[in-house]
C-alpha cells in the first residue's frame, strides 16, 4: 500500500484538541493500515496505537511525541503543523485536569488531620457528658461516685512510612542472566536523556551523565527513546547492539526476544 509523502491542501478549519483520533480517521478513510505506517516511519506499532488512543499517561516526552506525530502526518498526507497544534491543545487540557485532581487530593490530605482533631474533640465531649451523667446518677442512687471509672478517649496513633533501604546494584561482571529473559545494559558516553519502556509498563525517564550505567530486565521487549544516538553504548544479553543514527540525533530503538538470542 502506498503512503502519501506530502499533504494535500485542505480548507482551514478551527484547530481541535483531538489529534490521535483525527489521524486514525484520515488513515482509515484512505485505506492505510497502522502496520504500513509503522513500517514506513520506523516506529513501534504499539506507540502509534497509544497516539491514536491519545493516551497521555503512557506516551513518552512531548519532544518525542511531536516528532512521531510529524512523521505520521506526512506519511498519510496530513498537515504536520495542524497535528502538532492539536496535540498541544490536548496535552494542555490533560495537564490542567491532572493539576486540578492533584489540588483536590492535596486539599483532602490537609483536611484529614482537622477532621481527626474534630472527632477527638467530639469524643471528649461525649465522654465528659457520659461521665457527668454517671456521676449524677450514682449520687442519687447511693452509689459512690468514686467507684465509677473515668472514661478515657482512645489515643490517635500516627505512623510514618518506613524509608526504603537502598541496595547497591551488582557490577556487570557479577550479573547472572536468568533464562528466557532480556537483560539490558546501558553505558553512558555523553550526557543523554533516555526514555525506557519495559514490556508494557509505563515509560521511565533517565537523565544520564558520562560513565553512568543502567541495568534492566524484561520478559519480551525493551523500547528505548534515545536523545543522542552516539551518547550511549547498549548491550542486550551481553551482546553489543548497533544504534543507527548520527551524533546528536534522536533514535527510537526496539529490542525483542529475537534480538537477545543471536
Amino acid at each position: 500500500m502506498k503512503l502519501l509523502g506530502a499533504y494535500a491542501s485542505l480548507e482551514k478549519a478551527p484547530v481541535s484538541n483531538t489529534f490521535g483520533r483525527y489521524l486514525k480517521a484520515i488513515r482509515e478513510q484512505k485505506g492505510i493500515s497502522l502496520n504500513a505506517v509503522a513500517d514506513f516511519i520506523c516506529v513501534g506499532l504499539w506507540q502509534l496505537a497509544l497516539i491514536e488512543a491519545e493516551d497521555h499517561e503512557r506516551l513518552p516526552d512531548e519532544v518525542y511525541v511531536k516528532g512521531i506525530l510529524r512523521a505520521y502526518a506526512k506519511a498519510i498526507g496530513v498537515d504536520p503543523d495542524d497535528i502538532v497544534a492539536r496535540y498541544r491543545l490536548a496535552l494542555n487540557a490533560y495537564k490542567l485536569n491532572a493539576r486540578a485532581e492533584a489540588d483536590i487530593l492535596r486539599s483532602g490530605k490537609r483536611s484529614f488531620p482537622r477532621m481527626l482533631l474534630a472527632l477527638g474533640v467530639l469524643l471528649a465531649i461525649v465522654c465528659g457528658s457520659l461521665f457527668s451523667f454517671y456521676e449524677f446518677s450514682g449520687g442519687r442512687t447511693g452509689v459512690a461516685a468514686g467507684n465509677n471509672p473515668t472514661p478515657v478517649p482512645p489515643d490517635i496513633a500516627w505512623a510514618e512510612a518506613a524509608v526504603p533501604e537502598i541496595v547497591p546494584q551488582p557490577q556487570a561482571s557479577q550479573v547472572e542472566y536468568a533464562p528466557n529473559k532480556l537483560h539490558l545494559m546501558i553505558e553512558v558516553v555523553s550526557e543523554t536523556t533516555i526514555n525506557v519502556q519495559v514490556d508494557d509498563q509505563k515509560y521511565t525517564k533517565y537523565r544520564l551523565e558520562p560513565n553512568d550505567e543502567v541495568q534492566l530486565e524484561a520478559s519480551r521487549r525493551f523500547n528505548l527513546l534515545i536523545s543522542d544516538a552516539d551518547g550511549v553504548r547498549v548491550r542486550l544479553n551481553g551482546q553489543p547492539v548497533n544504534i543507527p543514527g548520527e551524533s546528536g540525533q534522536s533514535v527510537n530503538l526496539v529490542l525483542t526476544q529475537k534480538d537477545g538470542h543471536r
